[in-house]
């Protein structure tokens, strides 16, 4: 990201941490949002005027074609007016999430689906640290993973949370182990059908190779449909029905 002039779009969580990141890496960064600049925080303000090169508060920037790179928050349509002009000139347009895999030295775990995600990544995170490793809990899941990025070492587990807004604009991103807990209809105004949902949700195994792992839900028909392209080796939960055909049998034996 050294000396690449980026402009970050969105100042929620995801946004102000991009920029962090960004700075920290040595970029030259701009930013934008819908909201004017009376209604952004006072001390937000101060800071981005000391780290920026350009703020577009309110309005959109004229000259697309200075960008290197878009940094998109989750919040942001990939499909703005501005945003389809910066793509038609070329301009690579990632997320808050493929910026924190890009910089990051760690391993990506990461967990998706339409509910459960933030109990099931809180509950992955403490296991992890149970077992003494070096954890980062975050993503779409309170700290925005960014923050944590380029601090991490290669022996850093991020236990990341990711949502379909996230995985909308990763490239490269390519967790060693992956899960998609269940799959129902969500977010339809952004995402149109449920067959555009389910597949931005399955982009979260694209990159995967056949030495890393994805969980998938086999009770969950949508979840378990979607592992028909998959390259990572698959790991299944157990059914239901298997699982209490075999207590059955525990207690058939224990008799």
């Amino acid at each position: 990201m050294k000396n690449k002039r980026i402009l970050v779009v969105g100042m929620g969580r995801s946004g102000k941490a991009a920029v962090t990141a960004l700075v920290d890496a040595g970029a030259f960064v701009a930013v934008q949002d819908s909201k004017p600049a009376d209604a952004i925080e006072p001390e937000f303000l101060r800071l981005m005027e000391e780290k920026c090169v350009a703020m577009f508060f309110g309005e959109k920037p004229s000259d697309m074609s200075i960008y290197d790179m878009l940094v998109l928050s989750p919040g942001v349509s990939p499909r703005l007016d501005f945003i389809e002009d910066a793509r038609a000139q070329g301009t690579e347009i990632i997320g808050e999430l493929e910026l924190a895999y890009r910089i990051c030295r760690g391993k990506f775990l990461a967990i998706t689906g339409t509910n459960g995600k933030t109990t099931t990544t809180t509950l992955v995170g403490e296991i992890f640290k149970a077992a003494g490793k070096d954890v980062c809990v975050g993503g779409n899941i309170g700290r925005a993973i960014a923050v944590d990025a380029l601090e991490a070492s290669e022996d850093t587990w991020m236990i990341t949370e990711t949502s379909s807004f996230q995985l909308e604009t990763i490239i490269e991103f390519r967790p060693v182990i992956s899960a998609i807990l269940n799959l129902s209809s969500d977010h339809m105004d952004r995402h149109k059908t449920m067959e555009n949902y389910g597949r931005t949700k399955a982009a979260i195994f694209m990159n995967q190779t056949q030495d890393q792992y994805c969980v998938l839900n086999y009770d969950d028909r949508p979840a378990s449909n979607l592992q028909k392209e998959r390259a990572a080796k698959q790991k299944w939960s157990l059914s239901a029905e298997f699982r209490n055909w075999r207590l059955g049998l525990l207690h058939w034996q224990t008799e």
